[in-house]
């Protein structure tokens, strides 16, 4: 993952705590790279699609399905729930081209 962001120029803060491979996280990159930030220009599709297919869409089904499962995560079923779509539409919207 440090890789993939190292050559798209986006790195760590040196402040943060948690890893770059958790799914806000991810979502966070894949917004800067679609709607640039700052000074930054939005990412080609080709690199846009390239991060979501390597680092995101591989294990995001299985950890959204997993959170709906969970009897105990009550709002974040909800939250699955809407991911899992949102999710779906990114994938066969990346499809299309």
């Amino acid at each position: 993952m440090r890789t993939a962001l190292d050559r798209l120029g986006l790195a760590r803060r040196a402040e943060a705590s948690l890893l770059e491979d958790h799914l806000a996280a991810l979502c966070e990159t894949m917004r800067i790279l679609i709607a640039g930030q700052g000074e930054r220009a939005p990412a080609t599709i080709a690199e846009q699609r390239e991060l979501f297919e390597r680092h995101i869409v591989s294990w995001t089904f299985d950890c959204l399905a997993a959170i709906g499962a969970s009897p105990v995560a009550n709002y974040y079923r909800q939250v699955a729930q809407f991911a899992e779509r949102y999710m779906a539409l990114e994938r066969d919207s990346f499809a299309i081209e």
